[in-house]
């Protein structure tokens, strides 16, 4: 995704498609080139283990990951699916609206 002279690249970790026991979740780096080098919030290399978390699970969802970035009406939007602790399991199609920091990185709330 390409936004504000950085490309931010979203990687979904660890792992999918075992409903409650699922665990992974979205990272995000960025470059101002499309080759890269992408580094995280810390300036930690993404191909060296970095990566800022963005979306996790938590009391409601276990693994969420398989994210797209779109901007749609002038809005950042996440889509995504993650794991429904509150119906056993069940994947789940989840859209948010992304916000940015002020020195440019992508948040959620979940």
């Amino acid at each position: 995704m390409k936004t504000g002279g950085y490309f931010y690249l979203f990687a979904s970790l660890d792992y999918c498609c075992r409903g409650l026991l699922s665990d992974y979740n979205v990272i995000v780096g960025r470059s101002k080139k499309v080759g890269g080098p992408y580094l995280d919030k810390d300036g930690k290399l993404l191909v060296n283990g970095g990566g800022t978390v963005i979306a996790k699970g938590n009391d409601d969802w276990t693994g969420v990951g398989h994210s797209a970035h779109y901007i749609m009406d002038k809005k950042s939007i996440m889509i995504m699916h993650g794991y429904d602790k509150r119906d056993n399991g069940r994947s789940k199609l989840i859209i948010r609206e992304m916000n940015w920091s002020s020195d440019g990185w992508p948040s959620i709330i979940l």
